[in-house]
């Protein structure tokens, strides 16, 4: 028992990190800097004092350039985990503000998905940057797999699933992590059921869609593609592609799953050594085995998965859609499995998924919902949109700041998405809100931001003065004619959009009736985003264990932002 402990504990990377000359190190040069004096600028921007909207608890965690901390939101009483980022201490690392902004932007862009950690808001004040996030409080993947032994493989399955679901959603969106481990996968609460959530995006790259291409059907390289250079990652964990120094993308997450599908079952890393430079040769060239006793009473399907998820060659690993269709999920189906969009073979591709969905359940919005919703886009910070319009830019092939029915057809033939002409046309014209026959920028942020972005009071108030005109505290008829003439667009039966919000029959929509009618049709959108007819189809319109081992980043090593067991 002592040994298999030890053998499991080995799997556990040391605090050692990547050698100096495979090392970038993002946010921490030890101070060889050696700039100082003037005051940090603001990070984000400055907002208003965090105190007055958060009460603050216990301590939760500490690093070297903040701490956690358990805060209570005093309008509702919830409980989250807030990150604080000292400034002052950064003040001698010029990649600090840099480095925390990349995080934060990275975070925003992947809001809405359950099995990603949700950054909620962000404060900052002259001492330091405040990340609200939920608080996750049932200790990390690694904890549970030293406190029990290994996984069984109905277990090892159900967590790998969501795990793929989440990846899958993050390379939708053009996001690379670049640091899977079982440290970084983390327990809602300590249930045996709880839901398992992925975090810490602080080595997580955004990349050019074309970069985002599966290796297979797209020779990158060839390409001149931008591939990522800079060798981040955890030892026991990093791919070998990212130990080469050509270029990698985003099949290094794949591998590094793999590893933790390999760990979760066997009890010990896939890949060991003496030495770190020991363990990064036998990553490159040993091949990979399941020869130790405790493999035998593992099923040939699992050690196939893990083989599929492990190949050396980047462009030979397993895609995403391949290992959720996979037998040993398949077999290992648990009482949530649920089929992924992403495995659909018409939804793979360079255009992120994520993104497509939302342009086809737009569709299900009224009109006026529709023009709420730009609105509300257009008052959104930079920081929580950055990732979005990076992808219409790549989508705006001649830079004139408008999508064409050639440019969305041209974006999709690039994803492998087989839509006829007819198809694309009708996914152009459900954000074409204005109807003049392109999606400018504001149409397509209102189409294509994740409403948990847009479902804030305060900016729900703003956009229902934005109608209000006279500041009446209603929004009439009138109001909504020239709301709807403003921007132009096909005739509106205004007095039936009236009649289906005007809920109390007044004659006119008071501020609860508009924030109904928002939150109403985005639950509906939301619900049609994974119903939708696939192309082709006939359609109608806090601190987690090991948080040391990572390479550093300022936003991260603070600890995750989670409860501490």
């Amino acid at each position: 028992a002592a040994a298999a402990a030890a053998a499991r504990a080995s799997a556990r990377p040391s605090r050692r990190t990547l050698p100096a000359e495979l090392l970038v190190v993002r946010g921490d040069d030890g101070g060889r800097s050696g700039r100082s004096g003037a005051p940090m600028p603001f990070v984000i921007r400055q907002t208003d004092a965090i105190g007055d909207s958060y009460t603050f608890g216990n301590m939760l965690g500490k690093g070297q350039f903040g701490v956690v901390r358990r805060a209570t939101e005093k309008a509702t009483g919830k409980a989250y985990a807030v990150k604080s980022l000292s400034k002052r201490k950064a003040k001698t690392n010029e990649k600090f503000s840099k480095d925390v902004r990349h995080e934060v932007e990275i975070m925003f862009h992947l809001a809405g998905h359950p099995s990603v950690l949700e950054l909620k808001e962000v404060y900052e004040d002259d001492h330091a940057v405040h990340l609200v996030m939920e608080l996750c409080e049932g200790g990390d993947w690694f904890q549970r797999l030293v406190s029990g032994g290994t996984y069984t493989e109905d277990m090892a399955a159900d967590i790998v699933r969501t795990m793929l679901k989440a990846i899958a959603y993050c390379h939708s969106l053009g996001v690379v992590h670049r640091d899977i481990k079982p440290e970084n996968m983390i327990y809602v609460d300590r249930s045996e059921g709880a839901g398992v959530k992925l975090c810490d995006f602080g080595l997580s790259a955004m990349l050019p869609a074309t970069a985002m291409a599966p290796l297979a059907e797209f020779h990158r390289a060839e390409s001149g593609v931008d591939l990522l250079q800079d060798p981040v990652g955890t030892p026991y964990y990093v791919a070998p592609e990212v130990l080469n120094g050509q270029g990698y993308g985003r099949e290094c997450d794949i591998w590094s799953l793999g590893v933790v599908t390999f760990i979760s079952l066997g009890g010990y890393p896939p890949f060991n050594g003496k030495n770190q430079a020991d363990v990064f040769y036998h990553i490159k060239y040993a091949p990979l085995s399941f020869s130790e006793a405790t493999w035998e009473d593992i099923s040939h399907q699992a050690k196939d998965f893990i083989r599929r998820m492990m190949e050396k060659d980047p462009a030979q690993r397993a895609t995403v859609p391949e290992l959720l269709q996979h037998p040993w999920l398949n077999h290992h189906a648990g009482a949530t499995h649920e089929p992924c969009d992403a495995a659909r073979p018409s939804l793979r591709g360079h255009v992120p998924d994520a993104v497509v969905q939302r342009l086809q359940a737009f569709s299900a919005l009224n009109r006026f919902n529709k023009e709420a919703r730009r609105v509300l886009a257009g008052l959104l910070p930079p920081e929580e949109v950055v990732g979005l319009l990076n992808i219409f830019k790549e989508m705006d092939t001649d830079g004139n700041g408008v999508l064409t029915l050639k440019e969305m057809q041209g974006a999709l033939a690039k994803k492998g998405v087989k839509f006829a002409k007819e198809e694309a046309r009708l996914m152009l014209a459900c954000a074409d809100i204005n109807a003049d026959g392109v999606i400018d920028y504001q149409e397509f942020l209102a189409a294509t931001v994740h409403e948990q972005r847009l479902d804030k009071d305060e900016l729900l108030f703003k956009a229902f003065q934005e109608f209000d005109t006279d500041g009446s505290g209603f929004i009439g008829r009138e109001e909504m004619a020239t709301a709807f003439a403003k921007h132009g667009g096909p005739k509106v039966n205004i007095d039936a959009l009236l009649k289906e919000i005007d809920t109390d029959c007044d004659g006119r929509i008071n501020y609860d009736e508009f924030c109904t009618c928002f939150r109403r049709h985005d639950d509906a959108a939301s619900g049609l985003a994974g119903l939708l007819p696939t192309p082709g189809m006939p359609q109608a319109a806090a601190l987690g264990a090991g948080a040391e081992d990572r390479i550093r980043t300022p936003a991260a090593d603070a600890g995750h932002a989670t409860g501490i067991p």
